[in-house]
């Protein structure tokens, strides 16, 4: 797909959690980009889960939520200025400073399987359970490669059931989890500056 919007690259920098067996001569994959507040941050194994949803869906998520047996902070699923319980689950509104403090010490996380917020979950070794969307090839390839390396879970349509499956099992998702290799931005710059000096038709300025 990529080659295909940009056919005409000399290589290609891949962020990726996942290490295929073969990969393109022309292809480099790198771990992925991570901000500075998830870098800096140590986690802590917590018991609340950490729900993040803010696409539209047609099931009633929330409900599914209050019948686990954990606490939930729930994001994106109401639009609030600030902090709302409602039985088991307490509705965040978005603070990045919060968002971190509540993953970092959280027990796993339920969500869309975006690669951002997948990739800050295994550096942080918080297993995962993805919602992808029919359709979202991204999105089902990432949540098919949770279930394979099991860091995880993923339901199209989730409900009490396999959510409650996905909790049961946290301690082996946990396990497979130490096997993910954390890593900073260092090797992805360094790799950037290679192809810099390798393709850049103008010298490179010292800084």
């Amino acid at each position: 797909t990529i080659n295909m919007r940009v056919p005409s690259a000399d290589h290609y920098l891949a962020p990726a959690f996942h290490r295929p067996d073969h990969v393109r001569d022309d292809t480099t994959l790198i771990p992925p980009v991570l901000r500075p507040a998830i870098l800096e941050t140590e986690p802590k194994e917590g018991n609340h889960l950490i729900a993040y949803q803010t696409s539209y869906t047609n099931w009633d998520f929330e409900r599914e939520l209050s019948q686990l047996d954990r606490p939930v902070r729930a994001y994106g699923i109401r639009d609030v200025s600030e902090s709302q319980r409602e039985g088991n689950v307490l509705h965040r509104p978005f603070s990045e400073e919060q968002f971190v403090e509540d993953l970092a010490t959280s027990a796993g996380v339920i969500g869309s399987p975006g690669f951002k917020l997948i990739s800050e979950c295994l550096h942080l070794k918080k297993p995962y359970f993805a919602i992808p969307i029919e359709g979202q090839g991204e999105l089902i390839f990432n949540a098919r490669y949770l279930d394979y390396l099991d860091y995880g879970d993923y339901d199209f349509h989730p409900d009490a059931k396999s959510l409650s499956r996905f909790v049961g099992q946290l301690d082996r998702y946990r396990e497979s989890l130490e096997q993910y290799e954390r890593r900073d931005n260092t090797r992805t710059f360094h790799c950037v500056n290679l192809l810099l000096e390798r393709h850049a038709s103008e010298p490179l300025l010292a800084n």
